[in-house]
């Protein structure tokens, strides 16, 4: 993917964290993309659909959540997305991390 990069993949799943961190009871992955694709973070560009019917965007994220679920930071059931409570306090402290530097 053009223009892919490791920090900009890190800024995309930031906002589905912060998301799903606001639902503590997870949403449908539907959910969660149409909120991300209302959020002014993504570009055009990753919006943009594919002929697939899906988005730049959902591809990075759906390939990317393998790690996460690995992690333990994020459980997938029947296409509910929940942040757990060591994602949530991983994605916590990368934030203050971040907002510090």
């Amino acid at each position: 993917m053009a223009g892919k990069t490791r920090r900009r993949t890190g800024e995309i799943f930031r906002l589905l964290f912060e998301i799903l961190g606001k639902c503590p009871e997870g949403l449908h992955e539907d959910e969660a993309f149409a909120r991300m694709r209302n959020s002014s973070l993504l570009t055009d560009d990753e919006k943009a659909m594919y002929g697939t019917g899906s988005s730049r965007f959902e591809k990075i994220v759906h390939c990317g959540t393998v790690d996460y679920v690995k992690a333990g930071w994020l459980t997938k059931y029947r296409g509910r997305w929940v942040v757990t409570k060591s994602g949530q306090i991983a994605y916590d402290k990368e934030w203050n991390r971040s907002r510090i530097t």
